[in-house]
């Protein structure tokens, strides 16, 4: 939907964002989006699953590596 058709009829762009993402474009360029507050919830939920299954992986302390290669580490000098 052009900027100039959102400015004539708002109503319609929230209308048809019951169906799916409105995207609001100005010189054939996006600016905006409209989605539903149904789809907005389901990719905060998406966003919030990511982030917790990354902080799910498991990490090793650095000084534990060093220890478990049997050398000083790789920025050791001799």
């Amino acid at each position: 939907m052009v900027t100039r058709e959102f400015s004539r009829n708002p109503s319609s762009a929230l209308r048809d964002a019951q169906d799916g993402p409105v995207v609001i474009t100005k010189y054939g360029q996006p600016v905006a989006c409209i989605v539903s507050i149904e789809y907005w919830d389901c990719l905060l939920k998406q966003a919030q699953e990511v982030v917790f299954q990354e902080m799910e992986v498991p990490t090793v302390p650095v000084d534990q590596l060093a220890g478990q290669s049997g050398s000083k580490g790789s920025c050791a000098r001799d």
